[in-house]
């Protein structure tokens, strides 16, 4: 043991002197605490939101699709699958048919849809939303074989706000899609049966989403044998975009591509913002905490006035004056600190595993609160609070060294 770190902890903990000083330094650990738990807590939430809607978004949709200028419809689309899954990187590849329509229970509740067609066996390779199903199945059979409804399958929301279940009957229409009547040109009109009612975890998805078959979809929306474009899916989802790259050199025009990095930059641009400006907000409340370690010691300082003198005089050099008042506020910041990460973990994974706070799902997509812990930002948050910590006490430490030892005992 070093005679500063002796001195350092006998200044700290010694029982004798005002108490006022232990309790400054009490409520200077105590807000590094807040401040290093605060930090931890918000970063592992927008960690777990970042990871929560990329992970529900990959599921939901395709890593890339494969598109036309103008988005015209894509004819031969076997042959261009063919060609899109001999791409290096590329896992599987589906088509898909895209469109709007209005969905109808009982002439009383009506809402605007998306209308996907999907190859049920093709998008299960693709996309989770096969996995997703909540009630009934994907397999689009419904009572199309004795004659009935062709099958849908739509989101719980959009099920709960027309008040229907599985084998509950919908009309669709569609104002994309027309036909000729004797009374003019009239849009497609439909009625399917409720085969699956699924649910991805996004509010968009669920209350919005309807699945036909690929077939089906082509007829309802006069498509014939076209497709809207492919979706793809990749082996490495951050190289996405050199893959849809690639695809697009090989398809050549009028064959183009978006990934799913392109499509939700916004979206995920914003929460890495938001991450940052939350990182220097509650990093405010470790600098505030400093200025309390700053009071500590200067109190510190002020009472052991006498003792400096004495040190100095019988040879301590200002140096290791200085280097004992360091090593008190290293200490405070490191309890703080170790405390606050102990906290944060803590509170983390209570966050975690009871998920006891809800979110409007029209809002952020997510009903719970997600939590993700990530071992770098542990170690980011520590060695900022210790950096801070150790900053604030050099004013202190550099009054203390330059104490002379006549001047320190002079008045004692």
């Amino acid at each position: 043991m070093s005679f500063e770190f002796f001195v350092a902890r006998r200044y700290l903990f010694s029982r004798r002197g005002p108490r006022a000083i232990s309790f400054v330094g009490l409520i200077a650990i105590g807000g590094i605490f807040i401040g290093v738990m605060a930090l931890i807590v918000v970063l592992a939430v927008l960690n777990g939101m970042q990871s929560e809607l990329r992970e529900k978004i990959l599921g939901t949709n395709a890593h890339v699709i494969v598109l036309t200028y103008g988005n015209k419809p894509i004819g031969d689309y076997p042959q261009v699958i063919e060609e899109v899954e001999e791409v290096d990187g590329v896992v599987a590849a589906a088509p898909f048919v895209y469109s709007e329509a209005i969905v109808s229970a009982d002439r009383q509740h009506n809402e605007g849809v998306i209308v996907r067609g999907v190859d049920p066996e093709r998008e299960s390779a693709v996309t989770d939303v096969s996995r997703n199903i909540l009630e009934g199945d994907m397999a689009f059979s419904g009572g199309a074989e004795a004659g009935g409804a062709p099958a849908m399958v739509i989101g719980y929301l959009l099920a709960e706000r027309l008040m229907v279940g599985v084998g509950d009957e919908v009309v669709l229409f569609s104002p994309m899609a027309t036909r000729a009547t004797p009374l003019g040109v009239m849009p497609n009109m439909s009625r399917y049966e409720i085969g699956g009612v699924f649910k991805t975890g996004l509010y968009e998805y669920d209350s919005k989403f309807v699945y036909l078959s690929l077939d089906r979809a082509q007829a309802f929306l006069n498509l014939g044998d076209r497709v809207s474009g492919i979706e793809v899916k990749v082996d490495d989802i951050y190289r996405a975009d050199e893959i849809g790259a690639a695809i697009s050199d090989r398809l050549g025009y009028p064959f183009r591509t978006n990934d799913w990095i392109t499509l939700n930059h916004n979206l995920f641009s914003a929460l890495k913002l938001e991450k940052t400006a939350m990182f220097v907000i509650l990093t405010l409340i470790i600098l505030v905490a400093a200025f309390n370690i700053v009071s500590t010691l200067v109190i510190l300082v002020r009472d052991k006035t006498k003792e400096i003198g004495i040190l100095k005089s019988m040879g301590l050099t200002s140096r290791s004056v200085m280097r004992i008042f360091m090593m008190d506020g290293f200490f405070i910041g490191l309890v703080g600190t170790v405390l606050g990460c102990a906290g944060g973990y803590g509170l983390s994974i209570l966050l975690e595993k009871y998920r006891f706070i809800s979110l409007p799902r029209d809002v952020y997509w997510i009903d719970t609160l997600p939590v993700k812990l990530q071992a770098g930002d542990f170690i980011m948050i520590a060695t900022a609070s210790l950096v801070i910590s150790v900053l604030a006490t050099l004013y202190p430490a550099i009054h203390a060294s330059k104490f002379m030892p006549v001047d320190a005992i002079r008045y004692e």
